[in-house]
């Protein structure tokens, strides 16, 4: 359940990058959100993807800015906690 959870298999890289978006207006200063979450083994291509698509959005939304947030996951040291396959290791924000 958990690796279904972070599973974008068939959605375009556009899709993945809208899935958690938000858009925010501060001041007159219109910039969006994109917050994604993936296992550590796949977080060098998800940067890679997400940088490729976000001049893409940028004009689909009419934003002056955009971001990306990449959560990155790895397994839970603790096999004692079924309910918790995997736990946050870090995030890296890009622009």
């Amino acid at each position: 359940m958990a690796n279904a959870a972070y599973d974008y298999e068939g959605m375009t890289d556009v899709q993945v990058f809208l899935s958690d978006y938000k858009d925010y207006d501060v001041n007159g200063h219109l910039f969006g959100i994109g917050n994604i979450t993936c296992k550590q083994t796949e977080v060098e291509d998800m940067i890679i993807r997400m940088l490729a698509v976000m001049p893409e959005v940028i004009q689909q939304k009419g934003r002056q800015m955009i971001f990306g947030l990449i959560d990155v996951l790895i397994p839970n040291p603790d096999y004692t906690d079924t309910d918790k396959t995997y736990i946050k290791q870090g995030s890296y924000f890009i622009y």
